[in-house]
């Protein structure tokens, strides 16, 4: 069963990003050397030097996956106005690839806040949706330059030694963006995603353990936190994670395969089939090997 559960692992230590890119051509790798060109002789205006608004910090259940970039999450962008919040609304933009707009709204803002280290971890997801990897990195330096303790910006480094498949070094990112916010859900989440991917079982369960009370309604939070107890061997727990959730989330075969491992692994090996019957393969051809996988141990001959 291991080959099987490893499934949803895999594919969650990538949704830990929802916007992730792959490298452009020609950009070199995360560990070239990158210049910061200084702009101190402008004029000055009355600076923001520390975070106003920490997006980071307001995850809350649906959420997860959607902030791990420390972008405002989608379900807030309705809500922003240049108005009221400057960096938000800019950073609101770039969620909804407007750019230009977004990067006009940040260059009116780089006089006051340019000591901030919030805005310069923006302006770096912004690149980062943009598609532009290593001019996220830069900018994302630049704020930890500024903050070396900014937990956000240490997260959203890690996201990208992640996508680079350095795990080691995005695993060392987000210990410390946890270490260094302990309220802050992503990096821990993050964290119990790379352990389950290298079957550092007690480690992943304890981290997510940590955020049980707090994630319980988020589908990808529950399915990690089911395939945590499914390599513990805590069958009857699995399954039970997976009762609370809406049926129509095991036609996601991210889901649906290691829900049905799970009631298989409990002994209902009707309701394991019934699961495995419904599946949406249509759009995820990668995944065929596993259905396959799971099938021969259901019986079925496809």
């Amino acid at each position: 069963m291991k080959k099987l559960t490893l499934l949803f692992v895999l594919l969650g230590i990538v949704s830990c990003s929802s916007t992730s890119t792959k490298s452009q051509q020609g950009e070199g790798t995360l560990d070239d050397d990158l210049a910061w060109v200084n702009n101190d002789d402008f004029s000055e205006e009355v600076g923001v030097e520390k975070p106003v608004n920490d997006y980071y910090g307001e995850s809350k259940p649906g959420e997860v996956s959607r902030e791990t970039m420390a972008v405002i999450p989608q379900a807030k962008i309705a809500n922003v106005s240049f108005e009221s919040d400057p960096l938000g609304s800019a950073v609101s933009d770039c969620y909804r690839k407007e750019f230009e707009s977004g990067f006009k709204k940040i260059d009116q803002l780089y006089r006051r806040n340019k000591r901030n280290p919030a805005y310069w971890n923006q302006v770096g997801s912004c690149y980062y949706l943009k598609g532009e990897k290593l001019k996220a990195l830069l900018y994302y330096n630049k704020a930890r330059d500024l903050d070396e303790k900014y937990a956000p910006v240490i997260n959203n480094l890690g996201v990208l030694y992640l996508l680079e498949g350095k795990d080691q070094k995005a695993l060392g990112a987000f210990k410390k963006a946890s270490e260094t916010s302990k309220f802050s859900m992503v990096p821990i989440y993050n964290l119990s995603l790379i352990y389950l991917k290298y079957y550092m079982v007690n480690d992943a369960y304890s981290y997510l353990a940590k955020l049980r009370g707090r994630l319980s309604g988020d589908v990808e939070f529950e399915n990690a936190w089911a395939v945590a107890n499914l390599l513990k061997g805590n069958f009857n727990e699995a399954v039970s994670t997976y009762e609370s959730m809406d049926s129509d989330q095991f036609q996601n075969p991210q889901v649906g395969i290691n829900a049905s491992i799970a009631y298989l692994k409990a002994g209902d090996k009707s309701k394991a089939r019934r699961i495995y019957e419904n599946i949406e393969m249509d759009k995820y051809p990668e995944l065929k090997g596993s259905y396959r996988d799971l099938g021969s141990y259901l019986g079925d001959g496809k």
